[in-house]
Order: structure tokens, then sequence, then C-alpha cells
């Protein structure tokens, strides 16, 4: 019988795949079985990196005749193991590999936000996208059957869930629709094999039940159907909304229109602050409509405000001289006349 099969290895069975924490070790149990008229004495067990077991690479434990098996515990790396009998190998060589898992990490919503979802969308969850395992030759056989899920619950202990839906790691992303109003929790978790690892636990509270429109306004100024006048040369006035509270980056999009849908749009500002000069639209007197939408970076719409309609120009009546603003029903009226000193710019234009 040649040398090498006088001790017939068991576990850790070939091309085996184990995933460990990061920074911490795997006890490891190597057993193995004798084959009849084998001696065993001058044993020993070698777990090399090396498939060559060079010295440098190899470390040697020494076994007891009567021994099956022993524990050693080891860190991530791919390992080659054997038993030998002085310096001759009793055993043919395996390998195995000892996997870091991967910590999933959370981008949004963000620890502590409030996330309102706009009209006919639901709530984006983000994580930093990732592939839970290393691809390996056709030697080591399929790839593990590892599981990643997005978890929402309404407890930090996660003794229940509200969701618990399997997600694409290397997505980044995923769209849920529904989530009652209230504070929740939210993670995402990696099962492998033998081993189950979750990302740090981020609360966020919706402010309204998803699947609602909001119907609170946004705009300030200029208010539905005002009417904001000049006697004699433009003057300039200010586009103003309120705050709307989002748990990831965004910006809001101003769009002005000639038309009730603003099918017909004229001018476009985006920013991240709530109040826009008319200096920066350059809009020509005329009937406008004017609406606010706020998306995130990445462009996806997020919510959207009411249409306000406003009229600007020249006024068609001559007014009191030094300029005034005249309230009429439903609405109030502003002009100025820019015969005398000019006033300060924002200053012409009020609100009610």
């Amino acid at each position: 019988t040649p040398i090498v099969m006088r001790v017939e290895l068991q576990e850790p069975k070939p091309f085996t795949r184990t995933w460990i924490s990061d920074k911490t070790k795997l006890p490891v149990t190597f057993s193995w079985k004798w084959r009849e008229n084998a001696t065993n004495s001058n044993m020993g067990i070698e777990i090399s990196s090396d498939p060559g077991f060079s010295p440098e690479a190899t470390r040697r434990l020494s076994v007891k005749s009567e021994s099956t098996q022993v524990t050693f515990s080891l860190e991530q790396g791919q390992f080659h193991w054997r038993l030998v009998q002085g310096n001759d190998p009793m055993s043919e060589a395996r390998e195995f590999r000892i996997e870091s898992a991967i910590l999933p990490q959370t981008l949004s919503p963000k620890s502590d936000s409030v996330v309102e979802r706009g009209p006919g969308g639901g709530i984006v969850f983000r994580w930093a996208p990732f592939i839970p395992f290393s691809q390996l030759p056709p030697a080591w056989g399929k790839w593990p059957e590892i599981a990643t899920q997005l978890e929402v619950s309404s407890q930090p202990s996660f003794d229940a869930f509200e969701i618990k839906q399997a997600i694409r790691p290397e997505s980044g992303q995923i769209e849920v629709p529904q989530l009652k109003d209230g504070t929740w929790y939210w993670r995402i978790s990696t099962s492998y094999p033998n081993l189950e690892v979750w990302s740090t636990v981020s609360p966020f509270r919706v402010s309204r039940a998803v699947g609602r429109v909001a119907k609170r306004t946004w705009l300030q100024t200029p208010s539905d159907g005002q009417k904001i006048f000049y006697l004699n040369s433009p003057i300039p006035f200010s586009f103003s909304w309120d705050a709307i509270p989002v748990g990831e980056p965004y910006y809001y999009q101003m769009d002005v229109g000639t038309d009730g849908k603003l099918r017909k749009v004229v001018a476009r500002h985006k920013t991240k602050e709530t109040i826009v000069s008319s200096q920066a639209l350059a809009l020509p007197p005329g009937e406008y409509f004017w609406r606010v939408t706020l998306h995130s970076i990445a462009g996806k719409m997020l919510n959207q405000s009411e249409i306000n309609r406003f009229t600007y120009g020249l006024k068609p009546l001559p007014g009191p001289p030094g300029g005034a603003a005249v309230d009429t029903p439903g609405r109030r009226e502003i002009f100025q006349d820019n015969s005398g000193p000019p006033s300060p710019p924002e200053s012409s234009v009020e609100t009610e």
C-alpha cells in the first residue's frame, strides 16, 4: 500500500468554505481514520498556507498515537492539511478556506432621521453594494447558499418583523411601498452556511402613513392667485416654500410654466435652499404657474408640492403716488411706483 494511503482524512472535507466574524479565529476540528495495519507512532498534522508545505508557511502539531482528531483555532485564510509520520506524508493533502463575513453597511434612512414619502412612491432603503463571498475556481463547486435580507421592525430587539425581504446585496437599494406612521428600526442581515451577521441598526421615523398623499401645502410666496405689479420697471420678488424633512441627501427643483399642469416649463431652478429670487429666472411679464419637487441626489422624485398661479407685470391701472398694496377679495395685488427713489428689492413684494 502506498505510504500516502495509510490514513484516510475525514474532516474538513475537500474545498470546504467556512465564515467567521471580523478579527476572530475559528476552532477547526481535524479528524481522520486509520487504515488496517497502519503504524501510528511519531504522528503529526501539518497545516499550511502553501500547497507545497514549505517550512516557513507550515504549522505542525504533534498527535497522540491513539488520537483520531485534534482541534486548532485558525484565522482567515486558505489552508492545506495532511497527516505525516516523521517527515513522510501519511495521507493526501486537502484544501479548505476560512473567510471573513462581510458586514453590510446601511446608508439611508440614516439613524434618527424623519422620512416622508411623496405621492405614489415608497421608502427607499439604501446600503453600500457588496458581494458577500469570493468567487473561486470551479474546483470549489457552485456558489455558496448565502441569503441577504432587509429587516424592518417596530422593536429595536427585532423580536418581530414588519418586513423581512430578500434583497440583492450588489444592487444597493430597494423600495418598500407600505409602512405605518411611527418609529421603525432597520438593518441588513446576511446568512452564511455557518454564520449570520447584521449591519448596525438604524432607527427612523415615518411622519405619516406611506401611500397617503400629503394634503399640506408647501408653497408660501407667490401665493395662489397673487398679482405682482409694478408701475415703471420690473421689480424683484421671491419664491419661497416650506422645508421638507427627508432622511437622505436631496435638492429642490422649482418649475415655472405657462399652463396649469406645467407641461410648458419656461424656467427651472435647482437648489438646496427654500427661497429663490425672481432675478435668477428673468421672467417676462405674464401669468405663470409654479411648483416645487423634492428629489434625491440620484434624481428620484421624493415629494411634490401643490401648483400656485400668479401674475407678474405692469400695473394695468394707475395707482396712488408712491405705490401701495391693494387688497382684493381672496388675494393681494402688489405694485410699486418706480418713478421715485427705489425701494429695497425684497420689500416690494408682500404676502398675506
